[in-house]
């Protein structure tokens, strides 16, 4: 069985500390189960900025499976017209390099990718092979969503194309899968249908880690070991607009305000905020922003942690990376999500939940948490036995590849054609 797979953005899972995201995971369980993967991505690193290579690049990250890296460019901005660019010289690569592989049994495409997933799923038609469209934003809506209301029709307007696209994708796959329930029902309610019985929900998995680093670890940051008494509550990502990192730094304010320092925020990562995070840090006694930072740091710092900061106003409905980081490192994740997330937390008890916009009730859950040490140790207790029951890699992405190999096995029988 020959699998084509469409997603760019994440890094490539290369190197001595990969960072192994949702495509690479599924990538690998796929070649685990004996199919010949071509994941097909570009040489442009979203995260930093930067590119990987100025030509194509093939890899070969596990036993069976090739990750295919093509030259589309890059750009500086995510909000910008180059973007925007980029996308459609990457959805044109696509088309040309793909004439080079193996013919597919069946192609997985991530939404967005607009333009190629719209091609995915005409290659599919032409070509009886099943397409799923892995649908993990609400692209072109969000984008909308960013303009003034009296500038909004405009930008519908101009985004006919990708509204036109997107309908196309979803109303001709041959089915859709999706990260979260709510995602999945947006999706839905664009073409519109019901969910059909091939349209399931993987949740995005994660790495399970193998132990929690001990408070004396050799490895730990030097800024790190100062901090060894304070309990510390830790923010992992992109320094961008989908999460407000405001709320944080005002809760931290209102803390030193208090004389209240026992509890000390740690907020790891690059972006367009990186600047006002730096001068934040600078002036309060319980925030550190140590920039980007390395897979095993990461993990280290997570090790020491007491929760783990989702401050999140993206989409409705949607669950986070983070989340599942957080949890697989045992920590409770102290979250502002609302919908699908919030009742997961809230039913799970695996953490506190405080609104986007009001810092005080921030500080409120960091006050409960550090004052109830017992509480949330039992919270990062079900953190970890949630985890492990529902959201491991090797749980998730088995069903994944198992899922995509049952819909070649359909396609076959109703062609009439051999099981691969």
């Amino acid at each position: 069985m020959t699998v084509w797979l469409f997603k760019d953005g994440e890094p490539p899972p290369v190197g001595p500390e990969p960072r192994r995201m949702r495509m690479a995971m599924l990538a690998s369980a796929l070649a685990a189960q004996g199919a010949d993967v071509h994941w097909v991505s570009s040489t442009f690193a979203h995260v930093g900025k930067r590119l990987y290579s100025s030509s194509d690049v093939v890899l070969s990250p596990d036993p069976g499976y090739s990750l295919h890296l093509l030259h589309a460019g890059q750009f500086t901005r995510n909000l910008s017209f180059r973007r925007y660019r980029f996308h459609q010289r990457f959805a044109r690569r696509v088309r040309e390099y793909s004439r080079r592989l193996p013919a597919p049994d069946v192609i997985v495409c991530a939404f967005p990718l607009i333009d190629v997933a719209a091609w995915a799923v005409e290659y599919g038609l032409a070509h009886k092979v099943p397409v799923v469209v892995d649908v993990r934003d609400l692209w072109p809506d969000t984008m909308v969503d960013i303009f003034p209301s009296l500038l909004k029709p405009l930008a519908r307007i101009a985004l006919d194309r990708d509204f036109r696209n997107t309908r196309y994708a979803f109303t001709n796959a041959t089915a859709l899968s999706s990260m979260s329930h709510g995602v999945l029902r947006w999706a839905l309610a664009k073409i519109p249908r019901e969910q059909a019985s091939d349209d399931r929900v993987f949740p995005i998995g994660f790495p399970a880690r193998t132990s929690r680093p001990a408070q004396s670890d050799p490895g730990l940051p030097e800024w790190l070991s100062r901090l060894a008494s304070r309990k510390l509550f830790v923010y992992v990502g992109m320094l961008g607009v989908t999460y407000n990192l405001d709320v944080v730094v005002e809760a931290a304010r209102l803390l030193a305000a208090q004389g209240a320092l026992d509890p000390h925020f740690v907020i790891i990562g690059t972006g367009p905020r990186l600047e006002r995070i730096n001068a934040a840090a600078a002036t309060l006694p319980n925030v550190t922003a140590p920039g980007w930072l390395e897979q095993s740091a990461i993990q280290t710092i997570l090790g020491r942690a007491c929760a783990g900061l989702l401050p999140w106003e993206g989409i409705a409905d949607a669950v986070p990376n983070k989340f599942f980081e957080y949890i697989a490192a045992g920590l409770p994740v102290v979250s502002s999500a609302a919908g699908e997330l919030n009742e997961l937390i809230l039913h799970e008890g695996v953490g506190k939940t405080f609104s986007p916009t009001n810092p005080e009730s921030l500080a409120h859950a960091i006050n409960q948490m550090c004052d109830d040490p017992e509480q949330t140790a039992a919270m990062s207790a079900r953190a970890t036995a949630l985890f492990n029951l529902r959201f491991r890699e090797d749980l998730v992405y088995t069903q994944f590849a198992s899922y995509v190999r049952d819909l070649v096995a359909q396609r076959h029988d109703s062609l009439g054609a051999p099981t691969i």
